[in-house]
């Protein structure tokens, strides 16, 4: 609902009725007039009075209510409301009183996007209540999530400002003095749509009489996609990424559309298997690059096929869109008879999302999907612990969950800095094209109709730790390949310090790690853990899990490792004690394989602890209606999320409807699974645990259930 101002000002020269200057409110708005009276010249006795409004355009006008300030009648503070059905013509607002009056002040503004139900804008004023009142200022309580809360407050005597609340806005002040009368100051604000800003009030200097007249404001009922959107904009996540992130939130439609999709048949991380085992080399993929429809009557060949959606455990579909690397880090664009292909080209997915123009424009995007308590109890009751799930989903009154899908062209995870590790192995074991991320939000009702108050957050990335306590991790699930985890905690819970998430109105901020683009709510270096220890990372990564270190026949002694950390640091020059440092990192690192602990930190390569990105220090990603505040820094980008947007003929919409759009996998436990439930980025060779092939699609909200149902386990929700 926006606002628009229409006109305010002021008289001070005693009159029966006042007239505004001449205004035209738009069609199908709402129109709000607040009026300040005070009593007419006189000794004694005089008290202001409430007026009737009328305009000569058609337009009616209904009261809102009147109170006098405290225990003064000689200011008056009067409401009015009226709905404009079409287009009417300018007209001045006429305030005619019962008598004289000393001076008056108004303040008249409108808004749109409001229920115009009921009779002259009945169905979108909720509760007007008037008051009167004393003291320094005032707290009105009204604080509806979902609703903008519109206040006037009239102050007796030579006040001569009043400020608002945190998070709401002030529309107009006027301040009169009638002759030989009372004086007063009108002052008009509003509270947004939101669940965090403060409840409506004032406070003021010195202490005076005031009376106060304040309001809800209902909007257009919604329903469908109109009802998921403004959801989905409401809780919008604020994203600062690190200043050295290469790869962004993008649309995963134009990515799919870009892309080669493949053949992989069982055993996957073999180039043999690619492409159809046993065919001739080169190997070609089923859809070359550029070539992927994703949409019935859009170009290229379509994915919607029994045969390209194939999903089976000897065989499956993945999508490529740079191309591989050897362990050498040179590109191999081909699958040939003598190519290897342990790892993802990012450089290349990096190189074309910075030159192919549809490529670039799809940065900044997120996909929204919102699953109302319906389809939440169904998938609940779908997943394997539909026990412990259905219990805490009983707990909940009418949720809703909104997710929020970020797609990352590429993922970068390094063994950390710190771990000694400079081995190629170390720098890719974590890495590949194509991953997924979420942002999530749990949302609750009173009731079905009412509005909307958000009870838990949870973001995807590294296992985060409780920084009192690294040997405790805080409420999380891990999807099904153990690649990814949820954590969730309460939304801004009472009494905690700091309360987080910090928010602009409903939008929570959010620190976004470079490369894994792990999430957090606070900034700064915080442990996390990555892999659980059986399929830890050993020796620099060039093993997968500690069982798949190969056995050593003849275990050396404790002299034979001293001999080689001597040897390496003999090397290093025998006068030069940094060539020394060089050479015993070098030394320990062959002897026992790159498996040192991490400095400072739980230890092993489980563990990571990278550095959240402060506010402002890389790009932010804002939502469109949030303004570029100092905080954000320099490099500001808004969402580009859209509905219906076409570029040469193709659509692209920003909310997931898994029934038309066939890129996204079927509902969790439905009877014939269906959509893309492949790989978003390419297989790989020699990747048994499937580490740095492509990401499939996270079960996100069964991942979010059971990191709420780990946190109540321990207590921590």
């Amino acid at each position: 609902m926006a606002r628009t101002k229409l006109t305010t000002d002021r008289n001070n020269a005693p009159a029966t009725a006042y007239s505004t200057a001449p205004f035209q409110p738009g069609a199908g708005r709402l129109v709000l007039a607040f009026v300040l009276s005070t009593a007419p010249p006189g000794i004694g006795g005089q008290t202001a009075a409430s007026p009737t409004a009328s305009s000569t355009n058609g337009v009616t006008w209904e009261s809102l209510g009147a109170a006098h300030p405290g225990t003064t009648a000689r200011v008056m503070l009067a409401g009015f409301r009226a709905m404009t059905q079409a287009n009417v013509a300018s007209a001045p607002l006429r305030f005619t009183f019962p008598g004289l009056q000393g001076a008056c002040a108004w303040s008249v503004f409108e808004y749109d996007g409001v229920d115009t139900g009921g009779t002259n804008g009945s169905a979108a004023v909720l509760s007007p209540t008037a008051q009167s009142l004393s003291g320094a200022s005032h707290d009105s309580g009204r604080s509806p999530a979902g609703r903008v809360t519109v206040g006037a407050i009239a102050l007796a005597g030579n006040i001569g400002s009043a400020t608002p609340g945190t998070g709401s806005s002030e529309v107009d002040k006027q301040s009169v003095a009638g002759f030989a009368g009372g004086s007063g100051l009108l002052h008009t604000q509003d509270r947004p749509a939101s669940g965090t800003a403060e409840s409506l009030r004032w406070t003021w200097t010195p202490q005076a009489q005031a009376a106060a007249l304040v309001l809800e404001l209902k909007g257009v009922p919604v329903s469908g996609s109109d009802e998921q959107e403004e959801l989905l904009r409401r809780f919008e996540p604020i994203l600062f990424m690190h200043p050295e992130e290469s790869f962004f939130p993008s649309d995963a439609k134009r990515y799919l559309e870009h892309c080669a999709l493949w053949r992989a048949q069982a055993p996957f991380d073999t180039k043999d298997s690619w492409g159809g085992t046993g065919s001739p080399y080169p190997r070609v993929p089923m859809i070359a690059r550029d070539r992927i429809s994703a949409r019935p009557g859009e170009p290229g060949t379509p994915l919607d096929t029994p045969v390209n959606l194939l999903d089976t455990p000897t065989e499956e579909r993945f999508l490529e869109l740079g191309g591989w690397k050897d362990k050498a880090q040179t590109t191999q664009q081909s699958v040939t008879a003598t190519s290897t292909h342990p790892y993802a080209d990012r450089g290349e997915i990096a190189n074309r999302y910075s030159t192919v123009p549809e490529l670039e424009a799809s940065r900044f995007w997120y996909h929204g999907e919102v699953v109302p308590q319906g389809r939440l109890r169904t998938l609940l009751n779908a997943a394997p612990e539909s026990d412990v799930l259905g219990a805490h989903f009983g707990a909940l009154k009418n949720p809703t969950l909104l997710c929020y899908f970020l797609f990352y062209p590429a993922h970068e995870q390094p063994l950390s800095p710190d771990s000694y590790c400079r081995n190629v192995e170390a720098k890719e074991v974590g890495a590949c094209g194509g991953s997924w991320g979420c942002v999530a939000v749990l949302l609750e009702q009173d009731d079905k109709d009412g509005p909307y108050t958000p009870l838990y957050i949870g973001l995807t990335g590294e296992h985060l730790l409780q920084p009192s306590d690294l040997t405790v991790g805080r409420p999380y699930a891990v999807d099904d390949a153990r690649r990814i985890n949820m954590n969730v905690e309460r939304w801004r819970p009472a009494g905690a310090t700091p309360l987080l998430p910090d928010v602009v109105a409903d939008h929570p901020k959010v620190s976004v790690a470079r490369g894994s683009h792990s999430m957090s709510m606070s900034a700064g270096k915080q442990w996390g853990m990555v892999y659980t220890e059986d399929i830890s990372p050993q020796g620099c990564g060039r093993f997968d899990t500690p069982s798949m270190i190969p056995p050593r026949p003849d275990e050396p002694t404790v002299w034979e490792d001293l001999a080689v950390i001597l040897a390496k640091m003999s090397a290093g020059g025998v006068l030069n004690p940094l060539g020394w440092a060089a050479g015993f990192v070098a030394g320990m690192a062959e002897r026992f394989e790159g498996g040192l602990s991490v400095v400072g930190g739980p230890g092993g390569a489980a563990f990571d602890q990278p550095d959240y990105p402060a506010a402002g220090s890389g790009r932010t990603i804002k939502p469109t209606d949030v303004g570029s505040l100092p905080e954000f820094g320099s490099q500001v980008e808004d969402w580009r999320s859209r509905q219906g947007l076409d570029v040469q003929g193709r659509r692209y919409d920003f909310i997931v409807d898994r029934t038309a759009q066939k890129w996204w996998p079927s509902e969790p436990g439905s009877p014939t699974p269906g959509g893309f439930r492949g790989r978003w980025g390419p297989r790989v060779e020699t990747d048994p645990l499937g580490r740095r092939a492509g990401m499939r699609f996270p079960d996100f909200p069964r991942m979010f259930f059971l990191a709420l149902a780990d946190g109540k386990a321990k207590s921590q929700l």
